[in-house]
């Protein structure tokens, strides 16, 4: 093209890093990768935007819409890599294990979300016979909100003479966002109100569901 015409303005970047080497002989040769995907549990899919790292290491990679992700490292051998989400690390999990990395062919790995039965065992202490609801609440960017307040309401019969009446229990999110109700009724229309909207669930005997609160766009 003639130069005249064309001109750099500037330019983006989407990724990478730039390292200096004074040596280059001193540069390690191995490089090894590590690649693999993550699964979510709890929505039935993979899980996009996770953050990889391996301690001590200055790169890292983030799971693409396929859950799968690949990073390269100089050097083998084990090492501890996480894997970084808001789903990710709030009951026991294979988010953070130790991996054995080699040269000569990439090392594989997978990393789950856990299922909602596992958030209910460990958040609702062994009140799993009537069964509730589970989740996160967020802010209107997505961000995990702790400190909210959440109710879940239904209607109910009352006396002999079968008034009705109305159930409420209240809670408040964790640190994390995180909420939970853990004795509701089965079959029943429940109203789940929180500080950005409200929605409405019914569960069978037994069932625990995973609903994430965020106000509508």
């Amino acid at each position: 093209m003639p130069p005249d015409r064309y001109k750099l303005l500037g330019w983006i970047v989407a990724g990478g890093r730039a390292a200096v080497v004074a040596d280059r002989k001193a540069a390690p040769d191995v490089v090894s990768v590590l690649r693999g995907q993550v699964f979510d549990s709890l929505l039935g899919a993979p899980l996009a935007g996770a953050l990889v790292v391996i301690d001590g290491e200055p790169d890292s990679a983030a799971t693409g819409s396929d859950g799968r992700f690949e990073l390269k490292i100089h050097g083998a051998g084990p090492r501890l890599f996480r894997v970084v989400h808001d789903r990710l690390a709030l009951v026991a999990d294979n988010s953070t294990q130790e991996v054995r990395l080699t040269a000569d062919q990439p090392t594989e790995v997978t990393v789950s979300v856990p299922p909602v039965a596992r958030f209910a065992r460990a958040l609702c202490a062994g009140e799993l016979e009537k069964g509730g609801v589970l989740g996160i609440v967020r802010t209107a960017d997505g961000i995990p909100l702790g400190g909210a307040p959440v109710r879940a309401s239904w209607f109910t019969q009352v006396g002999a003479r079968a008034a009705i009446g109305t159930r409420e229990l209240e809670t408040k999110s964790g640190a994390r966002g995180v909420y939970a109700f853990c004795d509701l009724p089965a079959r029943t229309a429940i109203k789940i109100a929180w500080v950005g909207g409200e929605t409405t669930v019914s569960i069978d005997r037994g069932q625990f569901r995973w609903i994430e609160l965020r106000p509508a766009p």
